[in-house]
């Protein structure tokens, strides 16, 4: 993939992540562990798995990770920063960035909610979006620039078995896998569709939407 393509994937993925954040409805509510949504004229879900499928991530991650340290053209995310910093490509830098970023966005979203005059209020969104999109540029730099490393390679790899692992399609009253298999899901061409995927299974395990059990 090249730097335009790379750059035409980032806008489409914001696209899609933008709109997943403004339209927080029932599809994105947590229930019974699952979270369900659409994507074309598909009905989805993701759900947390269970422990027989925990213990398969577990043991599929064990034998990714020896692969990767056996391999002596891998190297830890230290390593990598510390290389670049020989470049005067600081990483350490670009963290504390977004960190003091994210806090104007905050503190901006406080102010927001004190603000009557509706042109005020167009002002400091269009802010938080300016903020917003500078923050999620230097992120997509800096996963680029570290995204050969063991961890991350590691991470990608585990956050893409799990949702493969864990999307189901809906056909008539009953749920079944999506992915036959891990290569189809690596070689699937819905960006879209894997976006939603990544971010649902995320929010999912890390938290981020409201659980409703009733």
């Amino acid at each position: 993939m090249n730097k335009n393509e790379k750059i035409e994937l980032g806008k489409r993925q914001l696209k899609v992540l933008n709109e997943l954040e403004e339209s927080m409805a029932t599809e994105h509510i947590i229930k019974n562990n699952a979270i369900r949504f659409k994507s074309g004229d598909k009905q989805f879900r993701v759900r947390k798995p269970n422990f027989i499928e925990r213990q398969e991530v577990f043991t599929i991650r064990r034998k990714k990770y020896l692969e990767l340290i056996q391999d002596d053209s891998m190297l830890f995310r230290k390593q990598w920063v510390d290389l670049y910093k020989k470049k005067d490509i600081d990483i350490i830098k670009m963290e504390v960035e977004m960190k003091n970023i994210q806090a104007e966005m905050e503190a901006l979203l406080l102010k927001l909610v004190k603000v009557d005059d509706a042109k005020a209020i167009g002002n400091i969104k269009n802010e938080i979006t300016d903020l917003r999109k500078k923050m999620w540029d230097i992120n997509v730099e800096k996963t680029d620039l570290l995204q050969h490393s063991i961890e991350d390679q590691l991470l990608l790899f585990v956050n893409s078995y799990t949702s493969y692992l864990m999307l189901e399609v809906k056909d008539g009253d009953n749920w079944s896998k999506y992915f036959k298999t891990y290569d189809d899901f690596q070689n699937c061409k819905d960006d879209n569709l894997i976006t939603k995927v990544f971010d649902y299974m995320s929010h999912l395990i890390y938290g981020g939407y409201k659980n409703n059990e009733s």
